[in-house]
């Protein structure tokens, strides 16, 4: 599972590429055929936009595809301070 299907699926509770036969499930992710959760409603429209930006198929186009510092400076996670997170995360690896 790649990691826009692991964001979506941990924002909204299911794979962006869910349905009840696997061929349904392949046809979808061939035709990128997404079924997106009500925006704003159940999303945001920043989670949108960073879930199909992870999900674009072409690797060099794709959110990220310059660095993790692409996915850190998207606005959805523009409330994150990286730099106390980071410090968090090594305070509890002591």
């Amino acid at each position: 599972m790649r990691v826009a299907e692991v964001g979506e699926t941990v924002l909204v509770g299911l794979p962006p590429f869910n349905a009840e036969h696997p061929q349904t499930i392949f046809d979808n992710i061939l035709n990128r055929n997404i079924p997106w959760p009500a925006v704003p409603e159940e999303m945001s429209p920043e989670a949108q936009d960073l879930i199909d930006r992870l999900l674009t198929e072409d690797p060099n186009q794709r959110l990220g595809a310059r660095g993790a510092s692409e996915v850190k400076e998207h606005v959805f996670f523009k409330d994150i301070n990286w730099d106390t997170l980071a410090r968090q995360k090594d305070n509890n690896e002591d």
